[in-house]
């Protein structure tokens, strides 16, 4: 038999009340066990979740890094266990699982245990590293999950229900409101040192007619286009694609804990800087933002340029080519190794290797670039 603990044993020890790790302990100590089978009851119903830092969009790729912020849910009676070894500030290594955490509910119903699980899963705050704690809510909220209609094939066929695009345009827009807030009362905090300064304020308040600004920002490594109101009535309209959201109650002094009002609904969310970037957690999702430089991308852009990044944090294990080296969309350029999983680097377009940013063997952190492919021009 297997004599080790299992992940799962807190499930086991929830409806037993029983310790098995001190079971364990004490019959490697000599002893017997404590009861016997026909001595054992069970009493009402337990479900566990795994909490990972992995990034069910991308194919539930791991997503190691600095843990930036992290709150966890209150826990005040049997009805809820969590179990973790990391704190804000700590690392998710790309050399172990990046479970993050474990969470136990406890309820007289499967139904029951399934609803506090939901609640506790709405409640956790991990910034810096990307997480399934969407996808769990999604999972065990499903119909066909509660009916206990569940077999190893469940997310495989239901894959399309449970991995949605959580990052919606309400979100995004929501994560461009509280950078534009940050980014003004950081930059305002340096320039003056008077509180009672117009230039210390942040409400947007002006003199004259409605201010309409348009531009870019990144978020998630994407170009997002976004256009801000601010009306006499203090609350900001951010429009994405054509999708207008009113922000009002901005609320970002207790960064675990920030507020907003988005179309008259209150949100609760997180935030946390990363030098330029800053981390926003909404709903589960994990969401980067930082400015769009303009100068940099265009150029880019306008010169043909394939950057090649690493999809997530790990080492760079092979490289297929070196500067210099003409290359096919589509071509096996690198792969870069994490959680003994190889993940190959293909290039976006034809053309010519121009720069290698990192060597075999190397650390790359996701996101990182790792090859730039410039595309030949006509007749060289």
């Amino acid at each position: 038999m297997n004599t080790r603990i299992q992940v799962e044993h807190p499930v086991t020890e929830a409806i037993t009340g029983l310790d098995l790790v001190e079971w364990q302990l004490r019959v490697a100590a000599g002893e017997t066990l404590p009861k016997q089978q026909s001595e054992l009851s069970l009493s009402g119903h337990s479900v566990e979740v795994r909490l990972y830092a992995e990034d069910p969009a991308s194919g539930f790729l791991p997503s190691p890094g600095k843990v930036h912020g992290l709150s966890w849910p209150q826990v005040s009676d049997d009805t809820l266990r969590i179990d973790t070894g990391i704190a804000a500030g700590g690392e998710v290594s790309r050399f172990y699982d990046p479970m993050i955490a474990k969470l136990i509910a406890r309820s007289d119903t499967r139904e029951e245990a399934i609803d506090r699980l939901v609640s506790a899963l709405k409640d956790i705050v991990v910034l810096g590293v990307k997480t399934n704690a969407g996808f769990l809510v999604d999972l065990i909220s499903h119909p066909g999950f509660r009916q206990g209609g569940v077999d190893t094939g469940f997310i495989d066929a239901h894959i399309k229900a449970l991995q949605p695009s959580r990052c919606t345009q309400r979100n995004q827009a929501l994560a461009i409101a509280a950078w534009l807030a940050t980014k003004s009362t950081r930059s305002n905090a340096d320039q003056s040192n008077d509180q009672y300064s117009p230039f210390s304020l942040t409400s947007a308040w002006q003199l004259g007619s409605t201010r309409d600004t348009g531009f870019d920002v990144i978020i998630d490594g994407a170009r997002i286009s976004a256009n801000t109101r601010w009306p006499a009535s203090g609350s900001c309209e951010i429009s994405i694609s054509g999708a207008c959201f009113s922000i009002s109650a901005l609320e970002c002094q207790n960064p675990l804990s920030a507020s907003a009002s988005i179309d008259g609904h209150a949100v609760n969310f997180a935030i946390a800087h990363d030098d330029d970037r800053l981390l926003v957690y909404v709903e589960g999702q994990h969401l980067n933002i930082s400015a769009y430089d303009i100068l940099v991308q265009e150029d880019e852009e306008a010169a043909g340029i394939g950057t090649i990044c690493a999809p997530m944090t790990g080492k760079l294990q092979r490289l297929f080519i070196a500067r210099g080296d003409k290359v096919a969309k589509g071509d096996k350029l690198a792969v870069v190794e994490a959680m003994k999983m190889e993940h190959p680097l293909v290039a976006g377009i034809s053309g010519i290797v121009t720069e290698l940013r990192a060597g075999e063997g190397t650390q790359v952190n996701d996101g990182d670039i790792v090859i730039v492919v410039e595309a030949e021009i006509a007749g060289n």
